[in-house]
């Protein structure tokens, strides 16, 4: 299945975050901020990062080689941007409204990835998804499919390769109120997948 896609128009009352790093970019209400904790989160794992090459290295001496596997390290994923409203903030200065937000995160594969060859088509990329990620079994939590699509981006920009967008309703059951969300996944530099999601409750749809 294809959807449309476009990228042009008036900003109005949004703003342009634009994530130098993986390419990519997108629009924010004007009124949301910056989530604070994860700024913080990705200079403590850049620290995380370097203590375990010095570590690494320090092993690497000791070692001798045989019969030994190395550690490898952390694989915590976090977002590369993530914004919402401003709420009411806690101590640490971040937002207690976290069901509303937008985000991205940016994930190294292997060179040559398409979405294509590696998830298959929308609908069984965004199964994948739901059932592995957002509600596994034993989590407390029930996904529903609402669609899934390719997105043409037949908007001049022929260079780059298709999206697929996913939209899914999320019940927490007593945890919390449903959500409703769309995701954009694609594939940047045939070496990231890039993930954005919008995310709120299904009320506020």
């Amino acid at each position: 299945m294809y959807c449309a896609y476009n990228g042009t128009g008036n900003l109005g009352d949004f703003k342009r975050f634009e994530g130098s790093e993986y390419g990519y970019t997108f629009l924010y209400p004007t009124l949301w901020v910056a989530d604070t904790a994860l700024e913080l989160a990705k200079v403590q794992s850049r620290v995380r990062k370097l203590d375990y090459a010095m570590e690494s290295r320090t092993l690497a001496s000791r070692e001798d080689g045989v019969g030994e596997k190395r550690r490898s390290a952390p694989s915590n994923i976090i977002p590369d941007s993530a914004f919402g409203p401003p709420g009411n903030l806690n101590k640490r200065g971040v937002s207690e409204q976290g069901d509303t937000n937008v985000s991205v995160i940016a994930t190294p594969v292997r060179k040559g990835f398409t979405l294509e060859s590696v998830l298959g088509d929308p609908k069984s990329a965004a199964e994948t998804l739901l059932k592995v990620s957002l509600a596994p079994e034993g989590s407390g939590r029930t996904a529903t499919l609402v669609d899934a699509c390719q997105v043409d981006r037949s908007s001049g920009e022929s260079s780059q390769s298709s999206l697929y967008r996913f939209e899914y309703v999320v019940d927490r059951g007593l945890r919390g109120v449903p959500l409703r969300a769309i995701s954009i996944i694609a594939e940047q530099n045939r070496d990231t997948l890039i993930t954005f999601t919008v995310v709120a409750p299904s009320s506020d749809w």
